[in-house]
């Protein structure tokens, strides 16, 4: 009797496939997944991987006492926030945005202790301001972080929209989200 030989199946091609297929919705689903958070008092919207946390902060500046509303969205190894705050108009008349942008951007780096990769104009949505890109130093056991901070100075509501994620394909999700920004007029 002549024995036929079947081709013999493996169940490791279909469990790939059915791996990849389980997969890619899933990374369509945690880019789709994101929230529009509004902040009626600090007058801007924007898009964030997560509910942000809110808190605040007191700082004694050259211009006396500055209140920031801090709304912070946390993942893992990325942190995107929008700070905002009141500048009061003397400040503005005497010191200028120059001297605002120049004293937030020293602040930022200051306090994430990472230096400037570049200072640039940029323009979102119609409002001018500026954007910083910053190198942090490297944490180990962490993966390298690519920071990036918009700057807007709109009368007198001064705006810091920053993402820290990590370097290579998350960039994309800082891009997103300091793209998203809106403010009421």
């Amino acid at each position: 009797m002549k024995t036929v030989s079947r081709p013999t199946f493996s169940l490791r091609v279909p469990a790939l496939a059915l791996a990849a297929l389980i997969a890619a919705p899933a990374a369509v689903q945690a880019q789709v997944d994101w929230v529009t958070f509004e902040s009626e008092q600090a007058a801007f919207s924007v898009e964030m991987p997560a509910q942000p946390t809110a808190s605040k902060t007191v700082t004694d500046s050259f211009i006396g006492d500055v209140t920031n509303d801090i709304f912070t969205a946390r993942d893992a190894n990325q942190k995107m926030t929008v700070d905002y705050s009141r500048i009061p108009r003397f400040a503005l008349d005497f010191a200028g945005a120059r001297t605002i942008y120049s004293h937030a951007k020293g602040a930022l780096l200051k306090q994430t202790w990472s230096k400037e990769v570049s200072f640039t104009d940029v323009t979102t949505h119609g409002h001018k301001g500026k954007r910083l890109v910053y190198d942090t130093p490297p944490i180990p056991g962490k993966p390298k972080i690519y920071g990036e901070a918009h700057f807007f100075l709109i009368g007198d509501r001064f705006y810091v929209v920053d993402a820290a994620v990590p370097a290579g394909d998350t960039e994309a999700v800082a891009k997103r989200f300091l793209a998203s920004i809106r403010f009421d007029e």
